[in-house]
């Protein structure tokens, strides 16, 4: 077993982990750090698909507040097939901050920028849409 912190093991903000067990992927939310820069928003995203050689088996999500879901929409973009778990209070309560989650990543300007993988609503949409509820 091998646990990863690709954010949030010493600050607030990008909660993200990546428990690896018998060849399995799990990551254990996916948040933003919000009120950062564009360049400090997310978790290191890039360290998870090295890690993982491109596969993540299962996405858990421990609570719904932005430090801990807001990347989610980058992270079921790139592992749609994925699924993500949650208790029924967080995907009720990701359902009622949608709209806030997408305006969280905002119109980033070019100068501050110009590679950052910024979402649109309707990967928010298909993430939120994609939690399945667990007890």
């Amino acid at each position: 077993m091998h646990l990863t912190s690709l954010g949030g093991a010493y600050e607030i903000g990008a909660s993200c982990h990546l428990l690896q067990l018998d060849g399995k992927s799990v990551v254990l939310d996916c948040g933003i750090r919000p009120g950062e820069r564009a360049d400090r928003l997310l978790p290191d995203l890039d360290r998870l698909e090295a890690l993982t050689e491109g596969r993540v088996d299962l996405v858990l999500l421990s609570h719904a507040h932005f430090d801990h879901i807001g990347a989610l929409p980058l992270l079921h973009s790139a592992y749609p097939d994925a699924p993500i778990y949650a208790t029924r209070a967080t995907a009720l309560l990701a359902h009622v901050l949608r709209r806030d989650v997408a305006r969280s990543h905002g119109p980033i300007e070019a100068e501050e920028a110009p590679e950052f993988p910024v979402c649109d609503a309707s990967q928010v949409d298909a993430a939120v849409e994609a939690i399945q509820e667990l007890p």
